[in-house]
């Protein structure tokens, strides 16, 4: 009974899948996945850098009394321009060389100013930065930091907040949705046309739960992680198990559908999380994908083999003692295989970076060219220096070149073609 059990859902997948499936292109279906996480759970080893990028460098960003970097919060990198969301406040950007270049946008209540920034998107082959602040404003600059055109943002009811607001194409733009009391939409399209803009499209919400109300609202699990993947926008929630997509034909469809197994969290659960402190389930927190590859970001919480205690420091200076759980994983694209990642060297998350002996690598961006980009800090770059007993001279060469107090060094692996 439990074989046949296990059949039957597996036949219900299967065929879920196909129905999101019609319609598609060959193409498309080809890239329709299920990535086996249940499978794998609790699995795990050593995977080296060398299988999945041919060569490592390293940018040194400019540090002078004038631009330094306290926390690195996200990064981009296209088209010779390295571009820095410093924490919240501050976004600046470096040419390929680390060489500082500008900073982006101002401070401020104005029309053009913001209080803080929730996220940016370097666009491919234009040369232009997309900024999601608060409050609800949204840029567009040049990578000189001209601001271009202030975005606006659609007449929508008050009770809908967007969050991961990503340009489609050109005048066209996909914002994840997220209501106190409203469940019946996830996403949606708006086009822009000059000062004005207006809802073209809007997507059934794909999580089907009883109708919360603010305060059982856990926003983490409900507001998506979204990116741009090609001229496609990939869209995530932490409280489902499916990556959406939506293209230039302005569908959404099922990119990949994570199989959890037994350690699927119901939505119920993820939305309470706050007051349920059990760590028995397992989802992704984040995504990295390129062309062949999806570089993961799992919480595993007891299901983690190799946990660690740290301190993580907050941006007014507070500091916490917290667990690690989470555990990498690499899903191959082409044979469907998931492999989760053991730690190289204790509290190291990421590939052993057998290249040049460097420190473990992962990537924090993906550029439309195949370069995975990450950073590190100089006191954390220093500090590992120190530990090896033969560096290589790219290392030596950097170290000597370093203080304490530089700013990161940004470190680039090239993928390897296939």
């Amino acid at each position: 009974m439990k074989n046949q059990g296990h059949n039957l859902a597996l036949l219900f997948l299967c065929f879920f899948i196909s129905i999101l499936c019609s319609g598609c292109t060959k193409s498309e279906n080809k890239d329709k996945v299920v990535i086996p996480v249940g499978d794998v759970v609790g699995t795990g080893s050593i995977l080296n850098l060398s299988d999945y990028a041919e060569s490592v460098e390293y940018i040194p960003l400019e540090t002078n009394d004038s631009v330094l970097i306290s926390k690195i919060d996200q990064i981009a990198f296209e088209d010779g321009a390295i571009v820095i969301k410093d924490d919240y406040y501050s976004c600046k950007i470096f040419d390929e060389n680390g060489k500082y270049r500008c900073s982006v946008g101002r401070l401020g209540e104005g029309p053009d100013e913001f209080i803080t920034i929730r996220r940016i998107d370097l666009i491919p082959g234009a040369n232009q930065l997309f900024m999601e602040a608060v409050p609800q404003k949204y840029f567009l600059y040049d990578t000189e930091g001209n601001l271009i055109q202030h975005i606006q943002y659609p007449n929508y009811p008050t009770d809908y907040n967007a969050y991961g607001v990503t340009r489609l194409n050109e005048n066209t733009f996909y914002a994840d949705i997220v209501s106190y009391l409203n469940i019946h939409y996830q996403g949606m399209l708006f086009r822009v046309d000059s000062s004005l803009s207006e809802v073209i499209k809007e997507f059934p919400n794909y999580v089907h739960r009883e109708k919360e109300d603010k305060h059982s609202f856990s926003g983490t699990y409900e507001v998506a992680t979204t990116y741009r993947f090609k001229d496609n926008v990939r869209t995530y929630k932490a409280i489902s198990d499916t990556v959406f997509t939506v293209g230039p034909d302005m569908e959404m469809r099922a990119a990949y559908i994570f199989d959890f197994g037994k350690y699927k969290a119901t939505p119920e659960w993820m939305l309470a999380k706050i007051r349920n402190k059990e760590h028995k389930y397992v989802w992704p927190l984040n995504i990295q994908e390129s062309d062949v590859f999806l570089f993961l970001n799992f919480f595993m919480g007891n299901h983690a083999p190799e946990q660690f205690a740290f301190v993580k420091t907050y941006s007014d200076g507070t500091k916490v003692k917290m667990t690690n759980y989470n555990v990498y994983g690499v899903f191959n694209k082409n044979t469907g295989e998931l492999k989760l990642l053991n730690q190289p060297e204790k509290a190291q998350l990421g590939f052993k970076n057998d290249l040049d002996g460097g420190m473990a690598f992962w990537p924090n961006y993906i550029s439309s060219d195949g370069k995975m980009v990450s950073f590190c800090n100089a006191q954390d770059f220093l500090d590992y220096y120190e530990s090896l007993e033969d560096p290589s001279l790219e290392i030596k060469r950097l170290a000597a070149n370093l203080s304490p107090d530089s700013n990161p060094i940004i470190v680039i692996a090239n993928l390897k073609k296939k």
